[in-house]
């Protein structure tokens, strides 16, 4: 459960990094705390507010103006979701994956995924490219050296 609550506010941070907190929490999240502090409802009020938004959407100030009112996702809470660059390693593992689509030798491919999810990376590849994200347990000193 722990690792669940990490993955979701590493997500919900990442989404609200580049948006300010509206003025005012949403009113669900408000009522539910209202009803003898029901901190259980107003998380729940939350994933459901989140799974209505969209990135860069006008919901995001609202949404994280009611996770601060919880105490979540506040600027006070460090970067504890780990800063790390992943720009890079992205890039040559997609080098590494358009080569390996051409020679059909994808060990290269194999061994820095590998590494990568060694060092609590998620690697997304599809079509439209790689994505590499800090999961649970995300450790950047594993990446010295990958680079």
């Amino acid at each position: 459960k722990a690792r669940e609550a990490e993955k979701t506010l590493r997500k919900w941070r990442d989404w609200t990094k580049d948006t300010a907190a509206a003025d005012a929490p949403d009113p669900s999240v408000v009522e539910a705390l209202g009803d003898d502090l029901n901190t259980h409802e107003a998380l729940s009020r939350l994933h459901t507010l989140f799974k209505s938004l969209e990135i860069g959407g006008p919901g995001l100030a609202r949404f994280k103006a009611s996770a601060n009112l919880l105490g979540l996702l506040g600027d006070d809470m460090g970067d504890w979701v780990g800063s790390a660059d992943l720009s890079a390693l992205a890039a040559r593992l997609s080098g590494l994956r358009e080569t390996a689509m051409a020679t059909k030798d994808f060990s290269g491919v194999d061994a820095l995924k590998s590494a990568l999810v060694a060092a609590g990376v998620e690697v997304r590849m599809s079509k439209a490219g790689v994505e590499l994200v800090p999961g649970p347990g995300f450790d950047p000193a594993k990446l010295d050296g990958l680079a």
